[in-house]
């Protein structure tokens, strides 16, 4: 598993949202990263995730020095086992992708306390849950590894919607990062397949390949978000960028 401190420094490198892997991956994406940014206006830290697969936990750091702060949740709570994809939901909670229970688990977003499980194991077929995004219309977005599809949830209740994304609708395999860009768009890094692939914000229709296979050496890519430049980084697992 890579130390916390070198994780950071890849986060410093290419400003990216990593998704994770089973235990057996490659130590440079053992961990996962999600860099959270309030907005100026709360005037409060920036502060930097990380979901420890090992330890079943995730840990918080300063967002400017990469100091440790906390184990913000705690082991195993709530049954959280093998963290992956986190993200804020709207009503200011974190939301977890437990990995090896098949659901989404749900904790206070200022104590990490557990609530609930927001999305319950295996709901709507859910199967290794890895990436994770509310999408603009306020559902829950998620991928599904073990069936290669992207399935999505009421925002506010958990249950289950609809298969946004069919199973490998577009040549999907292994989704492991998603964001919805500046176009609308929803973005979803296929491992298996070396490519990003695009489709329809509102509806789900394959697009097309927008970064197409193994584009500037791009092996298994993992985590993916638009920068302020409104370009795309990818993490690229294999190649440990």
């Amino acid at each position: 598993m890579s130390h916390p401190a070198k994780a950071l420094e890849v986060l410093r490198a290419v400003p990216v949202e990593p998704g994770q892997v089973p235990r057996n991956a490659r130590p440079i994406v053992g961990l996962l990263l999600i860099l959270l940014a309030t907005s100026i206006a709360t005037a409060q830290p920036v502060q930097l995730l990380v979901s420890s697969q090992d330890t079943d936990n995730v840990l918080r750091y300063d967002g400017a020095t990469g100091t440790f702060v906390d184990a913000v949740v705690a082991p195993a709570a709530g049954g959280l086992d093998m963290p992956h994809g986190v993200v804020f939901g709207p009503d200011g909670n974190l939301y977890v992708c437990s990995l090896g229970t098949d659901n989404v688990l749900r904790y206070d977003g200022a104590t990490g306390a557990f609530i609930d499980a927001f999305i319950t194991a295996g709901s709507g077929g859910l199967n290794f849950p890895s990436a994770l995004v509310f999408g603009p219309d306020g559902n829950l977005y998620v991928g599904s590894v073990g069936t290669n599809s992207v399935l999505r949830y009421n925002g506010a209740t958990g249950a289950f919607i609809d298969a946004f994304i069919p199973t490998n609708t577009g040549g999907l395999d292994f989704p492991r990062g998603m964001v919805f860009g500046p176009d609308g768009s929803l973005y979803v890094s296929s491992e298996r397949t070396d490519n990003v692939l695009r489709y329809h914000g509102a509806t789900g229709a394959f697009i097309d390949a927008f970064v197409p296979a193994g584009s500037g050496g791009l092996d298994q890519p993992f985590g993916l978000v638009f920068g302020p430049d409104g370009n795309l980084y990818v993490s690229s697992a294999a190649t440990n960028g």
